[in-house]
């Protein structure tokens, strides 16, 4: 199983954030990650065996969550990868220590965070040509030219989710596995 925890949307927020970057992704030239697999990524595992689920899930129940805003208003994008992101300019420290306690969990069954900073962000779009998202090698909305079509989209969460990347034909697809708390 290819797995990861995320802070994943309910239907309103996947909705009012499709609607707010339609015309950004569009722009961009790039291939859209499709609405039902919007998510921030807290903690990317990779491939695990199916029979560490019951290990990683019980570890996770540990961690507990809060309640949380994010407040996604800002476009991001990497020239090296090719992708468009929308992120929040500043973000709780909720959400932070969320990430730090679920990554202490899963060091003691034996994954490795990764050394890079932690950055929240829902990516949109891959493979994008916009030139304007090329001139930099990571670019805030600052450098983007894009704008949210209806302004920043808030984000309510109360928890986070374990889920699963299914490759398919026409793409990756992410099913919930298991919803914490």
């Amino acid at each position: 199983m290819r797995i990861f925890f995320a802070l994943w949307p309910d239907d309103d927020t996947r909705r009012r954030l499709h609607r707010a970057v339609c015309d950004a992704v569009t722009a961009t030239g790039g291939r859209a990650v499709p609405a039902a697999n919007y998510h921030v990524t807290l903690a990317f595992l990779g491939n695990v065996e199916a029979s560490r689920l019951a290990a990683i899930v019980a570890a996770a129940r540990l961690v507990g969550a809060m309640e949380h805003e994010l407040v996604l208003d800002q476009f991001g994008g990497s020239s090296r990868a090719g992708v468009l992101w929308l992120e929040p300019g500043s973000f709780p420290t909720a959400v932070l220590d969320l990430y730090d306690r679920l990554w202490r969990q899963m060091e003691t069954l034996g994954f490795i965070k990764e050394q890079r900073s932690f950055r929240p962000h829902v990516t949109l779009a891959r493979k994008i040509r916009s030139r304007k998202m090329h001139s930099g090698a990571d670019e805030k909305s600052s450098g983007t030219g894009l704008t949210l079509a209806a302004g920043p989209v808030r984000w309510r969460s109360e928890g986070f989710v374990l889920a699963e990347s299914v490759t398919e034909p026409e793409g990756a697809r992410y099913r919930v596995v298991e919803r914490f708390p």
